[in-house]
């Protein structure tokens, strides 16, 4: 089933109208085991061309919980949050270390469809985002582009940059954009 947004559906899909205007009481009952897979996102391609993930019920359920819920949660999002998603949610790093993690968390995800700098920018400093999990080439962006200190982005307490490796010359040259946040990778 592939849901869409645009408003004139392409053949064989569906319009998000369908999930939201439906009964539930109409759904089928479905049986759901944990090793079902559930999603399939791709991987960045660090190693090669993109690979299709098969994830479980219960691997992803795993994950997000060792994220968020585990005693040692490595994102630390809180309800309070307002996350911002600029990255495809057809990657695995989006989707579950981003949009799963922050629904766990019921923090508020503002979901960008397409990066653009100063859109990305405009709504850092409108809503005051707390986390902006971003990739290397957005942080490139982010470094090189003098229009960021026209923003007012002290709100952003976490970073994180995934699905390539980020050097230590581009990390410096982030800290120098938010000297408030906290880096992780």
């Amino acid at each position: 089933l592939v849901i869409t947004i645009d408003d004139a559906p392409k053949e064989g899909c569906k319009h998000i109208s369908v999930l939201t205007e439906a009964d539930e009481t109409q759904c089928p009952v479905v049986k759901i085991h944990p090793d079902d897979v559930v999603a399939l996102p791709y991987s960045s391609g660090t190693t090669g061309l993109p690979k299709g993930v098969m994830l479980t019920h219960k691997g992803l359920v795993s994950s997000v919980a060792q994220q968020v819920d585990g005693e040692n949660p490595n994102l630390y999002f809180h309800s309070e949050d307002v996350i911002l998603c600029v990255l495809p949610l057809f990657h695995i790093y989006s989707l579950n270390s981003v949009l799963l993690c922050a629904l766990r968390a019921g923090a508020a995800t503002l979901i960008m469809q397409k990066f653009n700098l100063t859109t990305c920018l405009e709504l850092m400093q409108k809503y005051k985002v707390t986390v902006a999990p971003i990739v290397p080439p957005i942080v490139l962006d982010i470094t090189k582009s003098p229009i960021v200190s026209q923003y007012d982005v002290s709100s952003v307490r976490i970073i994180m940059s995934g699905a390539a490796p980020l050097g230590k010359e581009l990390e410096d040259a982030l800290r120098e954009r938010f000297p408030k946040a906290i880096f992780g990778q």
